[in-house]
């Protein structure tokens, strides 16, 4: 930092002041000889050298004296070398040093060599100049952007939350003046931040950003804010246990209140929509019903023609109460409040529901499931449900088949402003959605399959959002859809040790490593049921799925095959296989038992039938069946049946 030491040569005898100036500048420095007046003079306007090199003996200490004094005075930085004549005594080199001299040489010393000592003295002071004015001047910079920044900003400690410091733009959006935020505990401020969930300091790493959405405020005027928040913590003062949170406030009352007038006009245009898909449909049943009866009441029929009138007229009634059903379970579409919240493997929930959901179309599952699935705090039923929906709505946007892809993967991403949950992808290879239709998938009525519902994607968000998840969809023509969905966890639930503690990120994505893994089985078995009345496969498949079993329903014996050789592939084969012996139109029980026993020789058959007098009920054994159960059978002792017969009961 001092390439060049200006030294004054301060001595009455000319002829030693010119050998003191030669050994100054023989180590490469100036030089300047003067006298006492003019270096006192200096002192007073400025402009002294860096060191002064003074003869200091009884001529000269009263001059000395008066010099050293001007120099506490007005230049105190001036490095001072006295040259004595002789050694000085220790008493009297003391005095002169609490005057104001820093070294001392006798004559003939080597005075460039004592102006080493100088030169370092000068150079650490001026560092320590130098670093004081940087401090001073970030100091500025500081109070300059933090005080004038227009981003509301607060300093709180990071133990007990006191707010140390608070700019204006954080006084005129907290409505609080900054003397009455200073000092003031943040709880006191934003009470409402506290009641969150998501607000945990304790959990924030030095590097990381705790992102807060939507958090109220009401201002001491009463009117209320919506605030997004981010947190940091910082390096702070030792008597602030050396740590402080920065929270940086952004005003999104006006972004809510746009969204919540956009959300207004979405659900009138909805409920347009709906009302008129409603419309639609019910004139249509209507127009047919009521051309049916005209007819019977105002032409003569015969007996055949007015059964088949009246038969379409019933259908039309029955299509009628088919829509008022599909209307009421749109009304009771899940909310938080009305779900049976308990713990739920969702990993488990996922594997078992896709393949299920899969068995009746030509689409194939390819489950890339986390093997460390946190698990759900949820409705299991309505989850399953709505996972049944979204693999459906998939599997009918590929009837030619082809691959569904499901990824479950855990998120804790916060910089994102997601908290901790779980995520999957369904993604298929149908034809995709054009990109007008997208924003209207999860409307009722809106589908782009005619002759389908439209209701099932409708069904599964709003059972998504009574979980405090999201879904969405992404898709292009040609190429496919993709269902994301989100569904939060519950930190206190995997604490309690239901599953593993939540796994810190290893790529810095929130990802947890993915595999893929068979479906776990039912505790009771998998059970494929085949008959040809609905009425019955809707009361079997529910009293055996209350029971424990997993059940799939096949129409015929045809469906039943596939249906069996797909949850083969799949991986999750069934069971049993529980047949009706006729049916009606279609491939029966003994032909479809006998063609998977050709495939499968381990399978495992029984037989239902209402033909008591049937052979079969004596030979059944000769076809393959371990026994037969006549109709009507009790439900219950056919639950017992099948589970003794599994060694399951």
């Amino acid at each position: 930092m001092i390439r060049i030491l200006r030294t004054g040569i301060i001595d009455p005898l000319p002829a030693s002041a010119a050998a003191l100036a030669e050994n100054v500048t023989e180590r490469g420095h100036e030089a300047e000889i003067m006298s006492f007046a003019e270096a006192a003079a200096r002192a007073e306007k400025g402009g002294l050298p860096d060191c002064l090199a003074v003869r200091l003996n009884h001529a000269t200490a009263a001059e000395a004296a008066e010099l050293l004094a001007a120099l506490r005075r007005r230049a105190p930085e001036c490095f001072v070398v006295a040259v004595t004549d002789q050694e000085e005594p220790a008493n009297r080199a003391e005095a002169w040093m609490k005057r104001g001299v820093h070294d001392f040489i006798s004559s003939g010393g080597a005075l460039g060599t004592r102006l080493a000592v100088a030169e370092q003295l000068l150079r650490t002071r001026r560092e320590h100049e130098a670093a004081v004015t940087e401090t001073a001047r970030a100091g500025r910079r500081y109070e300059e952007l933090f005080q004038k920044s227009p981003e509301a900003s607060l300093l709180v400690t990071a133990r007990e939350g006191l707010i140390l410091e608070a700019n204006a733009a954080a006084a005129t959006l907290l409505g609080a003046p900054r003397a009455e935020l200073m000092q003031r505990f943040l709880s006191l401020v934003l009470p409402e931040l506290f009641d969150r969930g998501d607000y945990d300091p304790a959990t924030l790493q030095p590097e990381g950003v705790l992102r807060l959405t939507e958090v109220r405020h009401q201002r001491p005027d009463q009117t209320r804010r919506w605030l997004d928040l981010l947190v940091t913590r910082v390096g702070w003062g030792q008597g602030n246990s050396g740590e402080a949170l920065l929270l940086t406030f952004h005003d999104i009352t006006a972004m809510k209140e746009r969204e919540a007038r956009r959300l207004h006009e979405a659900r009138l245009e909805t409920a347009g929509r709906a009302m008129g898909g409603m419309a639609r449909e019910l004139g249509d049943h209507l127009t047919a019903l009521r051309g049916n009866l005209e007819l019977l009441r105002s032409q003569p029929v015969s007996r055949a023609e007015m059964t088949d009138l009246l038969e379409q007229a019933l259908n039309s009634c029955d299509r009628t109460v088919s829509l008022s059903k599909r209307l009421g379970a749109l009304a009771r579409a899940p909310r938080g409040g009305d779900l049976r919240k308990r713990p739920v493997d969702f990993r488990a929930l996922l594997e078992k529901t896709v393949s299920f959901a899969l068995l009746s179309g030509k689409a194939r599952p390819a489950l890339r499931l986390s093997a460390d699935l946190w698990p759900l705090e949820g409705d299991e039923g309505v989850l399953a449900d709505t996972v049944r929906r979204i693999v459906t709505n998939a599997s009918e946007a590929m009837p030619e088949g082809g691959e569904l892809s499901v990824e479950a993967v855990n998120t804790r991403d916060t910089r994102a402003g997601e908290p901790s949950g779980v995520r999957v992808r369904f993604r298929d290879e149908g034809r995709g959605i054009h990109p007008e239709d997208l924003p209207a998938v999860f409307d009722p009525w809106f589908t782009t399959r005619p002759g389908r519902e439209g209701m099932g994607l409708t069904a599964a968000a709003a059972a998504v959002k009574a979980h405090g998840g999201h879904i969405r969809m992404e898709s292009a023509p040609g190429q496919g859809a993709c269902v994301t969905l989100w569904l939060p966890v519950n930190p206190a639930l995997i604490a309690s040790g239901f599953a593993r503690p939540l796994p810190p990120p290893s790529d810095g994505t929130g990802l947890a490593p993915v595999v893929t893994a068979p479906p776990e089985r039912s505790p009771r078995g998998r059970l494929l049921f085949m008959d040809d009345d609905a009425g019955i496969r809707t009361v079997v498949k529910r009293i055996m799925t209350s029971s424990g079993f997993d059940v799939h329903c096949a129409a015929d014996g045809q469906e039943a095959i596939d249906a069996w050789r797909k949850a083969h592939d799949f991986g999750a084969p069934f069971d049993l296989l529980l047949v009706d012996l006729d049916v009606r139109g279609g491939m029966g029980g003994r032909e479809c038992a006998a063609r998977l026993k050709a495939e499968f020789p381990n399978l495992k058959a029984l037989l239902t039938t209402g033909y008591i007098d049937d052979e079969l009920m004596e030979t059944y054994r000769d076809h393959g069946f371990l026994g037969v159960i006549p109709k009507p059978f009790q439900l219950d002792r056919l639950v017992q049946s099948l589970a003794r017969l599994l060694g399951r009961a």
